[in-house]
């Protein structure tokens, strides 16, 4: 894995098989932990948007790190 400079973003996408297309975005936050945006199809984003806080919670104690987590709709798609 390359080696990240503080404040340059990680970009990249997942294919999750009950979620679709995952666009993540995620850079550092400039004291400590992570600023992370993720962008789902409109089907999925309403599944899951009333779970934002868990994910960012969950995300946090996984990266041992403060997590500002960013939920996002991509309209154009299911």
């Amino acid at each position: 894995m390359p080696l990240l400079r503080r404040g340059e973003p990680l970009s990249f996408s997942l294919q999750l098989p009950q979620l679709g297309n995952v666009d993540v975005r995620m850079v550092t936050l400039p004291a400590n932990g992570w600023d992370v945006s993720l962008r789902f199809g409109k089907t999925a984003y309403e599944q899951l948007k009333g779970l934002r806080d868990n994910c960012r919670r969950s995300l946090a104690d996984t990266l041992r790190a403060p997590v500002r987590l960013q939920f996002e709709s991509r309209e154009d798609e299911e």
